[in-house]
């Protein structure tokens, strides 16, 4: 789900773009262009196994700035502000567990405890489990 038009567009184009590999091809990915807060709340619940949030990082209290390519991105789409709240209605929807990506230096998406963390250099993966399965 991506609300962004511009941002949607990138991310239709690399889905044709994967299609021409039969790995990606086999995979059932479907982009709704919308936002995250309202297609969620228009979905069933238990309705699929997991979700992945990759909301926009939070600045960095660094000196340093990041990347150009990210700093046109952050230029384009704006603040992220409301990715917190999508936490509950996913872990209602998900059958499995929701998965959110964030920096190693950040706090959590809410004040709710993370089951798992996977740690990289730079990111960090909370995953939430739903206890939601059949």
């Amino acid at each position: 789900i991506e609300r962004h038009p511009v941002i949607a567009a990138l991310v239709q184009d690399g889905i044709e773009r994967g299609q021409r590999a039969d790995w990606f091809a086999a995979l059932s990915l479907t982009l709704l262009t919308n936002s995250a807060t309202d297609q969620l709340k228009a979905m069933d619940p238990h309705s699929v196994d997991v979700i992945y949030i990759d909301p926009m990082y939070p600045h960095r209290k660094k000196s340093a700035l990041v990347k150009k390519d990210m700093q046109i991105l952050r230029d384009v789409v704006g603040p992220d502000e409301d990715s917190a709240t999508l936490l509950p209605p996913s872990t209602a929807i998900a059958k499995k567990r929701v998965v959110v990506k964030r920096p190693c230096y950040a706090n959590t998406l809410t004040t709710r405890k993370p089951d798992l963390h996977y740690r990289g250099k730079n990111s960090r993966y909370d995953v939430y489990l739903t206890h939601n399965s059949a």
